[in-house]
């Protein structure tokens, strides 16, 4: 790396800063917060006497100017003023490849700067309160070389060559840390990162081995701690897939030679004495000793701290963290202003964004550019970073994959190299594997109830997200089925888009009304070109069969889709907000490439994992009937359709409304075996919404009769599985937000009211909030002025349909008359009334309980019943 020659070295000590993103033309990015809030740091650090260098590690966004290479020159000049040093590191070579989860692995460059002693990283939201020069001198032996002695009369180190810590939920922050750089070590460290990527995309979903995470198991007896008192052996904190799990490993397994600050106490680890090379790793690291005298406190922040909790601990009293909503930059600059003018200079009365401000205006007069700078970046707008707000597995996934079909490069030099090389081969590959991506845009789609040639449609995916079509082609006034052909589309649009693997089917079932028996050759053909797999099942033999209820227990033909392991049904009018398949992977887990020893089998048995059946309660319901995942069967298929009978038959030996609340599908409830909704609501009867139909059909299959099932109620799993004795017993339940690594809760920032994942990953278009009821005018109105960030669910639909089509070439041919601009009643209805379901028991029993068109169709007991 090579520095700005404007900007000397002076010290053989210095803070290093990250800035990531820098010029991106996202539109909602701005890295200029950042940037300064560096010049804070670096002037709040050199208040209380610091003489350690600064040192920015810029790095150009992939989506900036080709021909742009370093900052603007007001910004460059505003840097040097303020005596930071400036290194460019080199851009991504893909905007792919620029995501959270790659920018935190970019700051162990600090590794490089090795004209240095030690280097202290501080993310560039922190904000110091006192000189943390010590931390460096202490750890290169500047200060107190020792603090007695052990038993054996070795002399102690206060400090190991580098310096982690650990914070409330994790063993190590990446946001503050010391290391030895060594450029050695550097390369040593990418070989590290290589080596878990490789054998990370090995790996079924999300790609990370939490038992031996970035390569090693942690032992029993060297535990990690967190300043909240957690403690484990596996790689299961946040950030441990990222930089807060290579930081530990790196420091604690690789170099052996770090010091854990836990609050008021410091482990301190060393390279085993058997060892002749620190780094052969025949031994794992040994615990040298433990301080817990608060050693630190003495060199901390001399004034009273401003951070409430471990106000003694040093370093901890001595900076703030201004994550999430307390970044200054995303605050509002006229109130900074009039809180300056009120509180003048008495900095005590100021709070942490306050004291940001006057800093930055502190900083901005000492170098005489007050005048110059605009603060116009300051906003209570918060924006998306360019790449994003966390490290999450499914953004790392796409990472993985998209730089493992370029030979595992990720930066923009590589890339002009091997142009360079081999005449554009870059290009030529990524147009191969473009070609590789849309391979499923030109599949054909196959009848199975009209062709023979099941093995054409037989998918090489493991995994499938399955919607339900019913009543196509009706000629009933109201019944236009194309809202939700269309809605399946944007459906299956929105989940390739967020990096889904898995088969969209779309189950079809045609009108009775009608005689034809496929959709129109236009539908289909878009179907196809989308990569939506057809299946038409059987159709009823008359229009009286066609009502909401009959239509909700169609949706268990996902059962017969024995193609695939595992199979999520979502309602059409579901709209994904990013990639599910983690659910998938969670219900099934397949083993790792890695060879695993009975103790790391065992552990694994006490990961996160999903049952096989995963349901999700709503506001009113333990399992609503819109979204689950079933494990298909062949066999219990057909079980479930003899449940379906004997509930029928049964339900008409009762009077109206034909339903027993106690027994409902047949099971009597009994506490403390309760079904629990998302609003509080529980009890032991079959009285929820639904309940007499799919609902209560699904709780009944996936818990009574499958008993294997994990029941996602909120923030809580409630895990269920028959032990020996094939009684059903409740697990050990998973609560903390256990989905929310893997979902698109944590990139949701104010928004996260939408709940935790999975609730957050999906919105439920129900009832007047259906698209394709709104006015087309003002939904194309809408996408023409504004990004699809501002749009509201409604015109986001829009915007993804649009999307969709333009992407297949079919924007010109498609009409979109199916968006009426009118709420109408669908030729079902819209739920499973009691008045519905005993007319269409009535006839059905009238009928020998058929109902399908060709006696071939109907399930065996109705064909036993009959002979």
């Amino acid at each position: 790396m090579t520095f700005d020659p404007h900007v000397p070295q002076k010290s053989r000590y210095a803070y290093a800063f990250l800035l990531g993103g820098a010029l991106s033309d996202k539109s909602d990015s701005n890295y200029r917060g950042g940037l300064f809030s560096t010049i804070v740091a670096a002037h709040a650090l050199r208040r209380q006497g610091s003489t350690a260098d600064m040192i920015l590690m810029v790095q150009l966004s992939v989506r900036s100017n080709a021909t742009t290479t370093t900052l603007p020159k007001q910004e460059e000049d505003l840097l040097r003023s303020s005596n930071i040093r400036v290194v460019y590191i080199p851009k991504f070579a893909h905007p792919k490849l620029e995501v959270f989860y790659s920018l935190q692995l970019e700051k162990f460059r600090i590794l490089l700067l090795d004209e240095y002693a030690r280097i202290t990283y501080l993310d560039n939201d922190i904000l110091p309160f006192c000189n943390l020069d010590y931390l460096m001198e202490l750890s290169n032996g500047d200060k107190g070389t020792t603090t007695g002695s052990t038993s054996n009369g070795k002399p102690q180190r206060l400090l190991q060559d580098n310096v982690i810590m650990a914070f409330k939920t994790e063993p190590s922050s990446g946001g503050f840390f010391i290391l030895r750089p060594s450029a050695k070590d550097y390369e040593r460290l990418q070989h590290v990162i290589l080596q878990k990527e490789q054998r990370g995309l090995a790996l079924p979903y999300p790609h990370f081995d939490e038992i031996e995470g970035w390569g090693t198991v942690i032992p029993n007896d060297q535990p990690w701690k967190t300043l909240l008192g957690q403690t484990g052996t596996n790689w299961t904190w946040h950030g441990a897939n990222c930089d807060q799990g290579l930081l530990l490993y790196w420091t604690k397994f690789i170099q052996q030679k770090v010091s854990i600050i836990i609050g008021h106490t410091i482990e301190h680890w060393t390279s085993h004495p058997d060892d002749d090379d620190s780094h052969s790793h025949h031994h794992p690291p040994m615990l040298d000793y433990v301080d817990s005298s608060n050693a630190l406190y003495q060199y901390g922040c001399s004034t009273p701290s401003r951070v409430r909790w471990l106000r003694n601990a040093a370093p901890y009293n001595s900076f703030t963290h201004l994550t999430g909503r307390s970044k200054p930059w995303h605050g509002n600059l006229t109130e900074y202003q009039h809180a300056m003018t009120i509180k003048k200079d008495h900095l005590d009365s100021m709070t942490d964004k306050e004291l940001w401000f006057w800093l930055l205006q502190d900083a901005l007069k000492n170098i005489g550019m007050t005048e110059n700078v605009f603060l116009d970046f300051i906003s209570s707008e918060t924006r998306q970073p360019a790449v994003g707000r966390a490290p999450s597995f499914a953004q790392m996934a796409l990472f993985l994959r998209y730089k493992s079909k370029h030979g595992w490069k990720q930066y923009e030099y590589e890339k002009e190299e091997e142009e360079d090389d081999d005449n554009d081969s870059f290009s030529s590959a990524v147009r191969h594997n473009e070609q590789d991506d849309n391979k499923h845009l030109q599949q054909p789609v196959t009848d199975r109830n009209n062709s023979n040639n099941d093995d054409q449609w037989h998918s090489k995916q493991k995994y499938a997200y399955a919607f339900l079509l019913g009543g196509a082609r009706s000629e009933k006034p109201g019944s236009d089925y194309r809202g939700g052909l269309y809605s399946v589309v944007v459906a299956a649009h929105l989940l390739r888009k967020h990096g889904s693997q898995a088969d969209v089917v779309l189950m079809v079932q045609i009108s009775a009304e009608t005689d034809h028996t496929a959709l129109p050759d236009q539908e289909e053909k878009l179907l196809q070109m989308v990569g939506i797999k057809i299946v038409y099942i059987p159709k009823f033999s008359s229009p009286k069969y066609e009502c909401f209820y009959s239509l909700m227990m169609e949706k268990f033909r996902v059962l017969s889709l024995t193609e695939y392991k595992r199979v999520m049904y979502l309602d059409y009018d579901v709209m994904p907000r990013c990639n599910m398949d983690y659910l998938f992977h969670l219900s099934d887990p397949s083993p790792t490439s890695l060879r695993l020893s009975e103790e790391k089998e065992s552990r694994r048995r006490r990961f996160f994992r999903l049952k096989e059946n995963v349901g999700v309660a709503f506001k009113s319901d333990p399992a609503n009937g819109g979204i689950f995942i079933l494990t298909p069967n062949a066999d219990d298929f057909q079980h479930i359709q003899r449940i379906i009978h004997q509930k029928e038959v049964d339900a008409l030996k009762l009077p109206f409304p034909h339903w027993n609340e106690t027994i409902g599908w047949g099971h009597v409830i009994q506490s403390p075996d309760i079904w629990r909704s998302l609003w509080g609501r529980n009890g032991t009867s079959w009285s929820w919404y639904g309940a007499v139909a799919d609902q209560g059909l699904l709780y009944y299959w996936i818990k009574y009769v499958k008993k294997s099932v994990s029941l996602i109620i909120k923030h809580e799993v409630e895990q269920w599985e028959a032990n020996e004795h094939g009684v059903l017993e409740r697990e050990e339940d998973l609560n903390g937000n256990a989905l929310d690594q893997y979902g698109c809760a944590k990139d949701l920032g104010p928004r996260k009211q939408l709940g935790p994942s999975p609730y957050s990953d999906f919105v439920h278009l129900t009832g007047s909030s259906k698209p394709w009821n709104s006015n087309r005018e003002d939904l194309e109105q809408a996408i023409q002025q504004k990004k699809f960030k501002d749009c509201n669910n409604k015109e986001k639909w829009y915007f993804s349909l649009v999307e969709a089509l333009k992407e297949v070439g079919m924007d010109e041919t498609i009409s979109m008359d199916f968006i009426l601009g009118k709420d109408e009643i669908p030729a079902v209805g819209i739920a499973p009334s009691y008045q519905q379901m005993a007319q269409y028991l009535i006839y059905k029993r009238r009928n020998g309980w058929r109902q399908y068109e060709k006696k071939s169709d109907e399930p065996d007991v109705v064909r036993s019943l009959t002979i």
